[in-house]
């Protein structure tokens, strides 16, 4: 199938009269534009001679050439790089780009957007009107405060942050795939809307996952409830030591992610259905029928709504992922055995 541009146009097709820019989403420069020749070659690398310069151990001095021809056909070719190169988390040999696209190379995320959407672009230009290269340098965290866990502290000296940006630009699940696809290690931290989580991995395996502070949550309900975060910022710091949990997660990355992101729209299905956020819910009185007839997980929930809870604070009090909660709340709905105020 011929891969498509966000225009919906193959990448053959894209305008010619329109100008692209490179964004980078995450490292030192986040926020900074690399405005596109309408034709040429750019070698992206660690080397002092590379267009844009990468300062990264983990980048070749040659890693990757970007190919403008005319037209607007822009194309990315990995040059035998240690560590590859990956667009949209699949690690290529050579590649057709389209607006959107996003660029790994070391932990430098690079997005092919439009030369319109540059707000600070450097207008300074060489010559033959390339911009001088872009000089990405790796960058330490301070110390943080320390970091407990339900029975353990976890916290080690002195992390690295290796990766950082914000989730606007960079969803959650992208964040994962690219640590999944570069077997990165370390702690994601997250921060929205007065909110922390982690998700902490082992060589592009996630293995536990907190959410607002909540270390008796269950790791895959964390992950879960994370798994659609699109706002907020984001940074991977790495340890020398990983923490040990008493559970851990244990299925494949790829699944937790797809599984995630099907459990949380059907979620968000049902509370849009029934307007269930910002609600309260509480058991009905008197109520249809005896208590007999719910059955086991039916009545966990029943049992939690004694008085008026918000929805909300009833996902966390429940034993069960929040998916099988919104959906026991439907039915409890449906039989009129609790009601919304």
């Amino acid at each position: 199938m011929e891969k498509l541009s966000n225009t919906g146009l193959p990448p053959d097709s894209l305008p010619s009269n329109k100008k692209f820019a490179l964004k980078f989403i995450t490292g030192k420069f986040v926020g900074g534009v690399f405005n596109l020749p309408s034709e040429g070659e750019l070698i992206i690398g660690r080397g002092s001679d590379a267009d844009i310069i990468i300062s990264e151990d983990n980048v070749s001095r040659k890693h990757a050439r970007l190919t403008i021809e005319g037209g607007n056909r822009i194309f990315i070719e990995d040059l035998k790089s240690t560590n590859g190169t990956f667009v949209n988390t699949v690690k290529i040999q050579k590649t057709s780009l389209s607006e959107g696209d996003r660029i790994l190379i070391g932990t430098t995320v690079l997005k092919l957007i439009s030369a319109s959407e540059e707000s600070k672009a450097t207008k300074k230009t060489t010559s033959n009107g390339f911009r001088p290269s872009l000089n990405v340098l790796r960058q330490t965290l301070k110390t943080p405060e320390p970091i407990e866990t339900e029975k353990t502290a976890i916290y080690q000296a002195q992390p690295q942050k290796v990766l950082e940006g914000s989730l606007k630009d960079l969803p959650l699940t992208d964040v994962i795939q690219m640590c999944s696809s570069t077997r990165k290690s370390g702690v994601l931290t997250l921060e929205w809307g007065g909110r922390k989580a982690e998700i902490y991995i082992k060589s592009g395996n996630l293995v536990y996952a907190v959410y607002s502070g909540m270390y008796d949550m269950p790791p895959r309900k964390a992950l879960f409830r994370l798994i659609g975060l699109n706002e907020g910022k984001f940074a991977l710091l790495q340890y020398i030591d990983p923490p040990e949990f008493s559970q851990i997660l244990t299925e494949p990355t790829e699944f937790l992610i797809m599984e995630g992101i099907r459990r949380f729209d059907e979620q968000n299905a049902i509370e849009n259905e029934l307007k269930l956020r910002n609600s309260k819910l509480e058991f009905s009185f008197p109520l249809p029928g005896p208590l007999k007839n719910l059955q086991g997980e039916e009545l966990d929930i029943f049992q939690i709504l004694y008085k008026p809870t918000p929805y909300e604070l009833l996902l966390d009090l429940s034993p069960y992922e929040d998916l099988e909660t919104a959906q026991i709340v439907k039915k409890l709905l449906e039989i009129k055995y609790i009601k919304k105020i």
